[in-house]
């Protein structure tokens, strides 16, 4: 061989020394014609740097020449065959630029395409073939060009537009000897873009059509692939077994069909049959060491299948030991772990899934950081789970488990807002993960439980508008909107809770939250005062389902229905009626389920209905059964305490007081201990023992600093002192209301009756002025009129008129709607009577008249009116205008006491007119 090698290298050279030898005696005696035939001559025999020189020569020597054109052409044809791509780019662009006319600026176009295909120059090409494939009409130029754009497409990952242009070129020109390349590469394009279905066909149909090509053997082996990727195992198995059948001489091939027919029997379960193909792969290519790690790991995954974790351990740790270089000894690492965690054993694991971490560029690195997760949140320890948890990287395909099982270590660790940031995390980040569902259900749940109802609304719509009412993963459809019938509920849109119950009933007739959703019916109507209509759901709901599990709480609320109907009705004989039916549906209750944790509350509610009824007896004898018969229950301190409040109601006050001491003794820390305390002081002062009485309610303040009775407390405290004629401690004590508890409701009385207390020593002016300094202080207390009133008083009995009347027109002009302004109208009109002013007198009482027409004070004017009339000291004095106001007072008030006192005065003053005649 090497003698033949030095004769072809003798041979080149003397034809390159001939070639040259001639050219020099050619370039004596040439021509035009001549040249470019010598060029063309050249090109043809693959001279091409030679070529292309004289091509360059010929067009210096003839540039006017019509073969110019060709000459430059060959130019860029020479360079291209070089690979000087660059080079023959620019020559086909001069070919452009300096013959626009030319007949083969297509050509000229095609080469600039072909070269910047060559470069790797693909959007370039593909830019120069579709220009050309415009102007070309050559069947073989045109499936070539095709040919060259789908390759370029399919070279730039575009795969689905490399499509179109094969198959084109397949329909259009089925006869071209591009056709094979186009029919591979159509295949691939369709394996690359997962559609394994078309592609495995494709790959199929080349084999068997191009079954000399050499490629026959790599399209069956792909076409198995494509089944394989599709799960259809037994042809996958067949299409492996055609390779090995025909192709046998490919060993590389056929050595993986063996491990991927034993993968595929692996996924059919044919566990013996996958052993053998391993055995097989083993004993038949040895020299394929990468593939002896496979067919151990295949081996393994056969005995993990089995669920014999041991064993299949064991065969795992062959690969570490024999192949520890190999690229499954990662899997076979990352695969012991697993089998430690399908066994619960979560230490082993975790130590075993850290190992994987060692293998760089491991594909196993996050799905084994989750799994250390995993580990540490089964052992419970969420803290370092979370680490774990946060080490998995957010763009792997672990991404969206990692931050889903990180919400569920917050929620394990009552982290529940933090809870939902990790769920929000992952619906913004994953939108298409598979926990999408789930995380918006714990986003629900966990607003749930924090009482957030109105957010867990908002993560609920989220979650039908995702689902449209379709069952997923973790999420019942009728769960989730039963759960928004509940939140609306608790936030108060009742109306809403009962629409979207009625509509969970109609979609869901048999579902499990049918009867829990009719429930909230019930409860939605009671909560709007519907109370006929919620006694009628809760009814129903006892009569549809005779064992359903809040019967019991339905019957209860039946009572409650009319207790609570009953303390909104007007007429006592209907209010009697319906208390006694809340006693009657409670008894029930108790009658009928003597399992319910609710007979202590109905029990309860029986002694509170009779206190409404007034049966303070009776509601004693109900409390005593909640006391001697649910001696666990919460309410055992509070029936204590009513028993004592009815004995005050009652006037037994020392049982009273008996009753409420034994609470707190035997309750100590009860949250009734104040009241219980302030009913003691309520019952001493029953007793007018105001000493003792005191003692009970000054302990209030003194022992429960945050009790709501302190103001009311030391109040009584004011008013023991006020009764005992104590009346500087008296004052003292009230100053204390208003100076501790300013904004109290009791306030502004403190002040009150510390000016009624100064009146009662005589202290008038003192009196006055805390009259003034409550005015100032509580401007809107309804204790306002009458001060403003008594101060009017307070200046008439002085006969201090004028500043009198000032104060009563500060009644009207303040409190016009109140009960003391008719009064205060009716009191200018006596003091402008007692300054002698009849006329504004009379002015002030037709005031009251026209103002306050159904006041008492009305008739009581009128009758004033008359009185000023016939007053001696009137100047304007007039018996008969007298005699008419009487008259009036009798014929629009004959009910008052002054219409009789006007008959009498118009008999007197007749009496005078008849005497004076």
């Amino acid at each position: 061989m090497a003698g033949v090698a030095f004769t072809m290298k003798r041979i080149s050279v003397i034809m390159a020394c001939l070639l040259m030898a001639f050219s020099v005696i050619y370039d004596g005696f040439c021509g035009e014609e001549e040249d470019y035939t010598f060029a063309y001559n050249l090109y043809q025999e693959s001279a091409y740097r030679m070529a292309g020189e004289y091509f360059e020569k010929f067009i210096q020597t003839y540039p006017k020449s019509d073969k110019a054109d060709d000459a430059r052409l060959f130019i860029g044809y020479c360079a291209f065959r070089l690979g000087e791509y660059s080079k023959a780019i620019e020559q086909y662009k001069r070919l452009l630029s300096d013959y626009p006319a030319s007949e083969l600026q297509l050509d000229a176009l095609r080469g600039i395409a072909d070269a910047w295909a060559q470069e790797g120059k693909s959007e370039e090409a593909i830019r120069a073939y579709q220009e050309v494939l415009q102007k070309i009409k050559e069947p073989e130029s045109v499936s070539f060009i095709l040919y060259q754009i789908g390759d370029s497409l399919y070279k730039l990952g575009k795969y689905n537009e490399s499509l179109t242009y094969f198959d084109r070129l397949m329909k259009d020109y089925p006869s071209a000897k591009e056709i094979e390349s186009a029919s591979y590469s159509r295949a691939w394009a369709l394996y690359n873009l997962k559609r394994y279905e078309l592609a495995g066909q494709a790959f199929k149909s080349f084999a068997e059509k191009s079954p000399k090509n050499q490629l026959a053997g790599e399209a069956t082996f792909l076409s198995a692939e494509c089944s394989f990727a599709l799960g259809k195992w037994q042809d996958a198995i067949s299409a492996y077994q055609k390779v090995l059948n025909s192709y046998s001489e490919l060993r590389q091939l056929s050595a993986r069909s063996v491990l991927k027919i034993g993968q595929a029997y692996i996924e059919l379960n044919m566990l013996d049959e996958a052993r053998r193909s391993f055995d097989r792969y083993m004993h038949e290519y040895p020299e394929f060491k990468e593939g002896l790690a496979e067919a151990q790991y295949g081996i393994a995954e056969i005995l993990y299948t089995q669920k014999k974790y041991p064993e299949a351990r064991y065969e795992y740790g062959k690969i570490l030991e024999l192949y520890p270089n190999s690229q499954t000894a990662d899997d076979a690492q990352y695969s012991i772990a697993y089998t430690y965690l399908m066994e619960k054993d979560y230490t082993k694991a975790y130590k075993e899934f850290k190992q994987v971490l060692n293998y760089k560029d491991t594909e196993w690195a996050n799905p084994a950081r989750f799994y250390m997760g995993q580990c540490r949140f089964q052992q419970q320890d969420y803290n370092s789970a979370l680490l774990d948890f946060s080490r998995v990287d957010p763009a792997s395909e672990y991404g969206d488990d990692a931050t889903y099982w990180r919400g569920l270590c917050f929620l394990q660790l009552n982290k529940r807002t933090e809870a939902i940031d990790a769920f929000s995390q992952l619906l913004s980040k994953y939108p298409d993960s598979e926990f999408k569902t789930q995380a918006l259900s714990q986003i629900v749940s966990s607003y749930f439980d924090m009482g957030k109802h109105d957010e867990a609304i908002t993560a609920i719509d989220k979650i039908l508008a995702e689902s449209q009412g379709a069952e997923t993963p973790g999420v019942q459809p009728d769960a989730i909107r039963y759960w928004k019938v509940v939140s609306l509920y608790e936030i108060g849109k009742y109306a809403e809770a009962i629409s979207n119950a009625q509509s969970l009933i109609k979609d869901f007739q048999k579902g499990e939250y049918v009867y829990k959703s009719q429930f909230y019916i019930a409860e939605s109507l009671y909560s709007l005062n519907r109370f006929d209509e919620a006694r009628r759901e809760y009814q129903k709901l006892i009569d549809d389902y005779p064992e359903g599990e809040w019967n019991d709480q339905a019957q209860y609320r039946i009572g409650l229905a009319y207790f609570s109907q009953a303390n909104t009705i007007q007429d006592e004989s209907v209010r009697q009626s319906a208390y006694n039916e809340s006693i009657k549906a409670w008894q029930k209750a108790i009658a009928t389920y003597k399992n319910s944790n609710l007979l202590d509350k109905c029990q309860y509610y029986i002694g509170y209905a009779y206190i409404n009824l007034k049966k303070y007896q009776l509601a004693i004898d109900s409390f005593k059964v909640v006391i001697t018969t649910y001696t666990k229950s919460d309410l055992v301190d509070d029936a204590k305490y009513r028993i004592a409040w009815c004995y005050h109601k009652m006037g037994e006050y020392q049982s009273a007081i008996k009753t409420a001491n034994e609470m707190l003794a035997q309750h100590k820390g009860s949250e009734l201990s104040d009241q219980a305390l302030f009913l003691i002081g309520e019952s001493y002062f029953g007793l007018k023992n105001y000493k003792e009485a005191i003692a009970n309610y000054i302990r209030i303040p003194r022992e429960y600093n945050t009790s709501p009775l302190r103001p009311k407390a030391q109040f009584k405290v004011a008013d023991s002192y006020y009764n005992m004629e104590m009346y500087d401690q008296a004052i003292k004590a009230y100053q204390e209301v208003a100076d501790k508890y300013p904004t109290d409701e009791l306030a502004d009385d403190a002040l009150y009756s510390i000016a009624q207390a100064y009146e009662q020593q005589g202290k008038a002016s003192d009196a006055i002025s805390t009259y003034r300094t409550l005015l100032r202080t509580f401007p809107n207390s309804d204790l306002c009129p009458d001060v403003q009133l008594e101060l009017g008083n307070y200046n008439s009995s002085r006969k201090n008129y004028a500043q009198a009347i000032t104060e009563y027109q500060a009644v009207i002009d303040n409190y016009p709607n109140s009960s003391a302004a008719p009064i205060a109208q009716y009191n200018i009109g006596i003091s402008y009577k007692a300054l002698g002013s009849y006329s504004q007198a009379i002015s002030a009482f037709e005031k009251v008249i026209s103002r306050y027409p159904q006041d008492p004070s009305a008739s009581k004017s009128a009758f004033e009116i008359g009185q000023c009339w016939i007053a001696k000291g009137n100047p304007n004095r007039n018996p008969q205008n007298a005699i008419s106001a009487y008259d009036r007072v009798v014929r629009d008030f004959p009910q008052s006491v002054e219409a009789g006192r006007a008959l009498y005065s118009i008999g007197k003053v007749y009496e005078e007119l008849s005497d004076w005649q």
